[in-house]
């Protein structure tokens, strides 16, 4: 089959939103021919050198590079400008698309990246099956968590909740594009809170497809058991990540103790006055950033991945942490309560400030007992294999068969 994909953002050394673009795309091409729209100001460098050191593996993608320049000055000075330079390249991606289907008739257009509703680009309007998806950020920050956030933050997440509220209700593109990719059977939601959106407020069927994927699940190191309770975190120093809901647990946690923390950010020296003044800092290593092969390494030794996020879709270290056989203790939200289960983790409630630091405290207390991470650690690998990308080939290939059957 012949796919033209509308793909922005898409590398193959990169995570996040390049790095989910790339693993579709990739996957995808195994089976059928991709015409591939991307951002060519950003990444055409580094594909192109890919492509040319590795033939064989993109033999039957065609990269079309349209490039979309940044305007540092103009986003300064108006940061919503963003959203408008990135529809001007979806315009154009469009006309290119239009061309390119007149010689070549694809079979069906696919919006994969960026994954949000606000931006469903143009190509839902060609007369051929649409896909669309993973599609993420119609959810709410619910607003017992705005506490957590300080004043400013929680500010910040109100204006966002109140913003979402008035787009997913007015804009007219993202519920055409979805009423057209549902007739498909071809609209994928990033997390099931997103697929519930869309029933609620559009009216149509969406599939949960987690944007986060993994090229194979690597070799486990074994690590010998000590008496303290090894703890790993990692994220951006930003409100939203939320690491004092740990720090305050630990606070409570009984027994010995070790927290690896990764990331830094503009409340790095909130946070660890934070774990100074609660008595706590001597036994946190703060990492700062490192490179992936550090962190994993790091990753290696820990009993325990806590997850504290109270925005997101999936988190990247949440599938990392899954498939290097880490118990898990997160919120049940987000992306988070579609990946962990009582088979690898422990999920918390989303209830007041105090209810989650005495869960968290109360969580790490059971992870003490080896034989409970042990059997968590066997459901992680398990549940990791969900997310290989060879395994999602083959939920993507019957997803886009189904969606030219209704041609």
């Amino acid at each position: 089959m012949k796919l033209i994909v509308s793909c922005y953002s898409c590398s193959p050394t990169r995570g996040s939103e390049p790095g989910m673009g790339w693993g579709y795309l990739r996957a995808a091409a195994q089976h059928h021919d991709i015409w591939a729209l991307v951002d060519g100001w950003e990444f055409e460098e580094e594909l192109t050198a890919y492509h040319k050191a590795h033939p064989a593996e993109l033999k039957r993608v065609h990269f079309i590079f349209i490039p979309n320049k940044p305007r540092p000055l103009l986003r300064k000075l108006w940061p919503p400008s963003y959203y408008w330079l990135y529809n001007a390249w979806h315009r154009r991606a469009y006309k290119v698309a239009k061309r390119l289907h007149e010689k070549i008739h694809f079979d069906a257009a696919w919006q994969l990246s960026m994954v949000t509703f606000r931006e469903p680009g143009y190509l839902w309007k060609l007369p051929i099956p649409f896909i669309w998806g993973p599609v993420g950020a119609l959810g709410y920050t619910d607003v017992r968590l705005l506490p957590l956030l300080g004043w400013l933050g929680g500010v910040e997440f109100l204006v966002r909740n109140a913003i979402n509220w008035w787009q997913c209700r007015t804009l007219s593109r993202p519920r055409l594009a979805a009423r057209k990719a549902a007739a498909c059977g071809a609209l994928f939601a990033a997390t099931s809170a997103n697929a519930s959106e869309m029933k609620h407020l559009w009216g149509v069927d969406a599939q949960v497809l987690c944007e986060i994927g993994l090229d194979e699940l690597p070799a486990i190191q074994e690590t010998s058991a000590t008496q303290e309770l090894r703890l790993y975190w990692s994220g951006v120093f930003e409100c939203r990540k939320a690491l004092p809901l740990l720090l305050r647990a630990l606070f409570r946690v009984v027994g010995g103790w070790k927290l690896d923390v990764l990331g830094d950010g503009p409340l790095r020296d909130e946070w660890r006055s934070l774990a100074e003044r609660l008595g706590i800092s001597e036994n946190i290593t703060w990492r700062g950033w490192l490179p992936r092969n550090e962190a994993l390494e790091i990753l290696q030794y820990a009993d325990v991945v806590v997850v504290t996020s109270i925005h997101d879709l999936t988190s990247t270290v949440l599938v990392e942490a899954v498939a290097n056989g880490k118990p898990i203790i997160c919120l049940d939200h987000c992306g988070f309560s579609d990946i962990i289960d009582q088979s690898c983790g422990i999920k918390i409630s989303i209830g007041t400030p105090t209810r989650m630091i005495k869960a968290f405290t109360e969580a790490m207390n059971c992870m003490r007992d080896p034989i409970l991470r042990k059997r968590l650690s066997h459901g992680a690998r398990q549940r990791a294999e969900t997310f290989v990308w060879r395994n999602k080939t083959n939920v993507l290939l019957r997803l886009i068969e189904g969606a030219l059957k209704h041609a």
